[in-house]
């Protein structure tokens, strides 16, 4: 960021940093601006949400004081370096004895028209819209060092959002190409991970984020993540980027998953359901599988429904356990607390099953050689076709095992349901004789 070529220009006139949250990004560019304001550049920091110019606003208040001469407030060797502070709202800046200047300003379509700037900084640069690059970049054309500079901080893009110039730019160092006007950071995970996994969430937390027990208080990152769905987490927690739409490797494909679909569903056989909450906890999902030597196994998704206690669940699977073979659980956010709910219901220990990694890894195996060897059928439920096409890949435990994972087109929770039903008829050890109805 800080590197310069003979003519004492910046080798790199734009620095994109792709960083996780609560990792520090905010520091490692608040050190920089202030080494150029005392070198005399004008800097522009610039906000999607005019809260976070509030609180950059306060962070660099506590640095050089809120006014000349404060007394209360900032570092006395930094406030003896201003000579005047402006706190009037939308024109708030620092300025100072070198000839540099900070301004704050959230972006809008007309941010900072009738400015010059040397260096500007795009915080929280995944809502970064054209329109906004558009009204600003101008602004630099000018700039007293004649020495531009684009730093963009923020985190990947959300899923769904149309603010598309942090991730171009990403992708201009893809395919081993590199701009040679700019550098990239990145810290992040390459693929989704088990969420459930407390010791691999906290491997891969400890490679994205290297403040975690420091400065990133590990408590507070771990309850925002069971707060989130499992894509959001991975996003916003560990740097994950989906991959560019159009070419999201989903592990099935939608002809595929169609040929399996039957006109009925199978009454007659063996049921055995599946239950499956997702990662942060809001929600369970509920497949039912009906096994019979010699027929493809029937799967059907029940519900998916948001958790407002389990009584409702407990009643519903204790109704059916005598007749199902087994009722397999998997989730950590709900799955032993069920089990142990449905004992006390009077569920028998031998009907309930809760699922290892190791059970959840030959699951997810057994699923995807079932679906190409058109051992399983369907009725063409569309939330379940939804849920099992839109899945990707995701890493579970530490020994190469995968599982289903939620990605920008569909939440996976329904079909890690199916597919925990499907592994519970085929490996339960009651066989029970009798028909079976769906629901």
């Amino acid at each position: 960021m800080s590197a310069y070529d003979e003519s004492g220009n910046f080798v790199h006139h734009r620095v994109g940093l792709s960083i996780p949250r609560q990792v520090g990004k905010s520091y490692i560019v608040i050190i920089w601006v202030i080494f150029l304001v005392l070198a005399g550049y004008t800097v522009l920091w610039t906000d999607h949400n005019y809260s976070t110019t509030c609180e950059m606003l306060g962070r660099f208040k506590d640095i050089f004081g809120a006014k000349v001469n404060d007394k209360s407030r900032g570092i006395r060797w930094f406030n003896k370096q201003l000579v005047r502070v402006s706190n009037k709202t939308a024109q708030e800046a620092f300025f100072f004895k070198s000839g540099g200047s900070l301004h704050f300003s959230t972006r809008t379509k007309s941010a900072a028209l009738g400015y010059s700037f040397d260096v500007v900084v795009y915080d929280e640069a995944q809502e970064l819209m054209d329109e906004h690059v558009q009204a600003i970049t101008p602004t630099t054309s000018a700039g007293s060092m004649q020495n531009a500079q684009f730093i963009y901080a923020g985190t990947p893009r959300r899923m769904g959002s149309q603010a598309d110039v942090f991730e171009n730019m990403r992708n201009e160092f893809n395919d081993d190409s590199h701009p040679q006007d700019a550098c990239w950071w990145e810290w992040s995970v390459s693929q989704p991970f088990d969420l459930d996994d407390d010791d691999l969430m906290m491997a891969k937390l400890k490679t994205v984020n290297p403040s975690l027990g420091r400065s990133a208080n590990v408590s507070s990152i771990v309850s925002g993540i069971r707060q989130m769905t499992p894509m959001a987490a991975l996003q916003e927690y560990f740097g994950y980027w989906l991959p560019p739409s159009g070419v999201l490797a989903t592990l099935f494909k939608n002809e595929e998953w169609e040929a399996l679909c039957v006109d009925s569903p199978m009454t007659d056989g063996q049921r055995s359901y599946g239950v499956k909450f997702s990662a942060d906890g809001l929600h369970v999902a509920v497949c039912v599988a009906v096994y019979k030597p010699g027929s493809p196994i029937f799967v059907d998704g029940v519900f998916v429904r948001r958790l407002k206690g389990k009584r409702w669940l407990v009643e519903w699977l204790a109704l059916r356990a005598d007749a199902a073979g087994w009722i397999a659980i998997d989730g950590k956010s709900g799955a032993q607390n069920l089990y142990e709910l449905l004992c006390d219901c009077g569920v028998m220990k031998s009907q309930v099953h809760i699922m290892s990694t190791g059970d959840m890894v030959a699951a997810c195996s057994n699923f995807e050689s079932a679906i190409s060897e058109k051992s399983i059928a369907h009725v063409g439920q569309e939330a379940l076709q939804a849920s099992v096409c839109g899945c990707v890949k995701r890493q579970i435990g530490n020994a190469g095992g995968w599982g289903l994972g939620s990605s920008e087109l569909a939440e996976s929770t329904l079909a890690e349901a199916a597919v925990v039903a499907i592994w519970a008829a085929l490996n339960t050890p009651r066989r029970i004789d009798k028909e079976a109805s769906i629901g």
